[in-house]
């Protein structure tokens, strides 16, 4: 029997039935410090007592010695923001040794495995190495496979095929990928714009409205990523520049719409940079460069660390502003992405010297 796991199934017992450690202890007999030693780990039951906590519980023994604790949402998340900030910061080994602990410490936690699958795979960039990157990625991809096959819970179980899916792309794995995406349940119905209608026409205005912006919300990233994603499917095979360019004006026009007042919102710098990178492959190096002023442009004026808040925007305030899981310095992504292979050409350019040298600036300057 392991004393820490026996400690926390008395702990979590004792809180779902909402009793003291005192009220505890004198029904199996026991002092108030004895139970805080066991919930706590630093000493355990006698094995005489199994069969009174059980009964306490109404559990049977070998449910007792094996009960899984189960964490809450809010539990998780704590876990999760914990390992979050040693991914992100200087000691991103510490933040995995201690992400695998938990789940091997909550192995029947889905929630939890999702969350720290996501980090994994999130901050594969920052492993050091091209090998560390590939561990953290496959063990991603090993949590996500075990959500697959053994979570009943349906919306963690999607989640965690949509994740799969893009490791499963990024390896070129297509056909893979594809499987387990038509594993996702695809409905051709939008549920949340008629409970919005139904909520407006109760009464209930401000449930409505909310719901509907966060429809137009990700409808217009939604629109801007899908016009990315046919301009990109030009350079498989024709490489029209014209078409190319069309999609990709447009999808920066779309978020336009919204322009001035949800500039730090919309995001411009995925844009800028997805079009500075098909330029480059189509061997366009001063419109790349053009459009990298651009992006620096936006980047230097917008805080992406910190965007603007939901409620300042007027077509957006009815939704609000959570604060970010993520304490990662944006600045030291775009600088990773500056320094891939793409940009190579580009290495001697004046200007992208500068542009990479303010990235670098930035970063340094950033303190999130």
């Amino acid at each position: 029997m392991d004393k820490l796991q026996i400690g926390e199934v008395i702990l979590k017992l004792r809180k779902k039935r909402e009793i003291t450690q005192e009220q505890l202890g004198k029904f199996i007999g026991v002092s108030t410090a004895a139970v805080s030693k066991w919930e706590v780990g630093n000493s355990y039951p006698d094995i005489t007592l199994l069969p009174v906590l059980a009964s306490f519980f109404n559990i049977s023994i070998d449910e007792l010695l094996n009960y899984k604790i189960e964490l809450s949402e809010k539990e998780v998340m704590e876990i999760f923001r914990e390992c979050e900030a040693m991914f992100a910061g200087e000691n991103i080994e510490k933040g995995i040794d201690t992400a695998k602990k938990y789940i091997e410490k909550y192995n029947s936690s889905y929630y939890l495995k999702l969350r720290i699958g996501f980090l994994f795979n999130m901050y594969s960039w920052r492993s050091g190495s091209e090998k560390k990157a590939e561990k953290m990625i496959n063990y991603a991809s090993k949590l996500f496979e075990d959500i697959e096959k053994n979570c009943g819970n349906s919306e963690i179980t999607e989640q965690a095929l949509y994740l799969l899916s893009g490791i499963y792309l990024s390896k070129d794995e297509d056909d893979r990928s594809v499987e387990v995406l038509n594993k996702i349940h695809k409905s051709e119905y939008n549920i949340d714009f008629m409970l919005a209608n139904i909520y407006i026409k109760k009464g209930d205005i401000k449930k409505g409205r909310k719901m509907l912006q966060m429809q137009l919300w990700k409808n217009i990233f939604e629109m801007s990523s899908v016009l990315m994603c046919l301009a990109k499917s030009y350079l498989k095979d024709k490489k029209d520049l014209d078409i190319i360019e069309k999609y990709c004006n447009l999808s920066i026009q779309v978020k336009k719409l919204l322009s001035p007042e949800a500039d730090s919102l919309l995001g411009f710098h995925i844009e800028y940079m997805g079009f500075a990178q098909i330029y480059l492959k189509l061997g366009e190096k001063e419109k790349a460069l053009d459009m990298l002023k651009r992006w620096i442009n936006y980047i230097e004026v917008n805080n992406i660390n910190d965007p603007k808040d939901f409620e300042s925007v007027w077509c957006f305030n009815e939704l609000s502003s959570n604060k970010s899981s993520f304490t990662l310095n944006m600045y030291e992504n775009m600088r990773k992405i500056l320094e891939e292979d793409i940009f190579d050409s580009m290495r001697e350019n004046e200007y992208f010297k500068i542009i990479l040298d303010k990235v670098k600036d930035m970063e340094r300057k950033t303190v999130k």
